[in-house]
């Protein structure tokens, strides 16, 4: 009961705030409304009209200001402007997103490097620098997927030092992950009965023997 008479209290105040405010700017001049930028009085800086603070809060909002677009939409026009697509390093070469990630992180990096390498290719710059990196999981990747040389910054000392030991085990990881690679190429590729692999197998095992 308490509890509700509280609330009710409170927007009782709320409202009579509100009544109060806009009963005293009805009462402005056109001259002293001249005076008014978002609502606040220029030369005492307090709020005289809601209302108008109300709509300038909405007019700069993010969707008001118009400055959202679909993803799509953006590396189209980033695209178009550096006339190609993004490309990095072959696939067999990289290691894929998901590496020492969750798939949520997997996906954000894996998008957000798309448009950060886009960025990059259309400004012509190789360096990029990563303000609020956490653990470094977008600057490993930019770094071994397109290429690119990035300083990554962060007030957290935990989370630098969780960066360079992540970036030891890609290394490390990497290193093997190339080797794998790179002996799964050399093997022969067609396996099927009659196919030139096998036959080198019979041909070498004949030799054996």
């Amino acid at each position: 009961m308490r509890r509700a008479l509280s609330k009710r209290r409170r927007r009782t105040t709320t409202e009579a705030v509100y009544e109060e405010i806009q009963h005293r700017y009805s009462h402005f001049t056109q001259r002293e409304k001249e005076n008014i930028t978002f609502g606040f009085c220029n030369a005492s800086n307090k709020l005289v009209d809601i209302s108008a603070l109300l709509r300038a809060t909405k007019a700069h909002c993010i969707p008001g200001l118009g400055v959202c677009m679909q993803l799509e939409d953006l590396m189209q026009n980033l695209r178009l402007m550096t006339g190609d697509s993004v490309t990095g390093e072959s696939s067999d070469e990289v290691l894929a997103p998901d590496e020492f990630m969750n798939c949520k992180k997997a996906h954000e990096v894996q998008e957000m490097s798309k448009v950060v390498a886009c960025l990059a290719k259309c400004c012509r710059v190789k360096q990029v620098i990563d303000v609020g990196s956490g653990k470094g999981y977008l600057c490993s990747y930019l770094s071994m997927r397109f290429d690119l040389q990035v300083f990554g910054i962060d007030s957290s000392s935990t989370n630098t030092h969780g960066a360079q030991e992540r970036n030891r085990k890609l290394k490390k990881f990497s290193k093997a992950y190339q080797k794998s690679n790179k002996a799964a190429r050399k093997q022969p590729l067609n396996t099927e009965p009659g196919g030139k692999g096998e036959k080198e197998e019979r041909e070498s095992g004949e030799e054996s023997s």
